[in-house]
C-alpha cells in the first residue's frame, strides 16, 4: 500500500514579514539587508533615492521573511524588484 501523509504547523506570528526577494545577502554572506525607498531635496526638488538597511531576519520560508521587531516601519516603501541594477544612494522612478 502507498499513501501520501502530510504535515501542517501553525507558526508563530509576526508583526513584519516581507517577499523573500526584497532580502538580499552581504558580500560575505553573513548579513542580510534590504533596500527602502526615501526622499530628499535634490537639485530639482524632492527625489526618490535607495537607502540599504541591515537587518535581523527571526524566521523566513519559501516566500516570506520575518524581520525584527521594528525594523521596518508602517509607511516605509520596501524595494520588492527593479528592472534595472538597485544599490545604495541612487536615485529611483516609480513604475506605472
Amino acid at each position: 500500500m502507498s499513501g501520501t501523509l502530510t504535515k501542517a504547523e501553525v507558526s508563530e506570528s509576526f508583526e513584519c514579514c516581507i517577499p523573500v526577494n526584497a532580502l538580499h545577502k552581504d558580500v560575505m554572506g553573513e548579513r542580510y539587508y534590504i533596500y527602502l525607498v526615501g526622499e530628499r531635496d535634490g537639485i530639482l526638488g524632492k527625489e526618490r533615492y535607495v537607502e540599504m538597511r541591515y537587518v535581523k531576519v527571526v524566521d523566513v520560508n519559501d516566500s516570506y521573511a520575518a524581520l525584527e521587531n521594528g525594523a521596518v516601519a508602517k509607511d516605509e516603501e520596501i524595494i520588492v524588484g527593479s528592472d534595472k541594477e538597485v544599490e545604495n544612494n541612487i536615485v529611483v522612478r516609480m513604475a506605472d
